[in-house]
């Protein structure tokens, strides 16, 4: 059942950050959104408020992060059921190339290995 509330939530948040993503190329808010982001030859880095090391994005009273509100303004709708994976493993970084949709099952074995890998890497 908590579950099924997530994922209400995020069906809310995808809905709410389409609305974001309608908006004009020149709506204050968008220029806002990129006024924060650092590009680099490789990450764009979000340089605003982060939570977990995650970009965020206040608008409205609403919070959204904000690797989620660039993968939607380039590539389009995140599809039902998927969550973001950060390629270059930069929670910070908002460069829609990094980003791949996959489940959260793949997501979290993603991470994982990254992890194990890191951890044997640096003893």
């Amino acid at each position: 059942s908590s579950s099924l509330g997530r994922m209400g939530s995020l069906d809310k948040e995808r809905s709410n950050v389409e609305k974001i993503r309608k908006g004009k190329k020149d709506d204050v808010h968008l220029k806002r959104f990129w006024d924060k982001v650092e590009f680099t030859t490789d990450c764009w880095n979000w340089t605003g408020a982060k939570a977990r090391g995650y970009g965020k994005v206040t608008q409205n009273y609403k919070v959204y992060q904000a690797h989620r509100i660039s993968y939607i303004q380039y590539k389009g709708e995140i599809p039902k059921g998927l969550v973001l994976d950060h390629l270059c493993r930069n929670k910070s970084c908002v460069n829609p190339n990094h980003l791949e949709a996959v489940t959260n099952k793949e997501n979290g074995r993603r991470g994982l290995h990254n992890n194990q890998y890191t951890i044997r890497r640096n003893k």
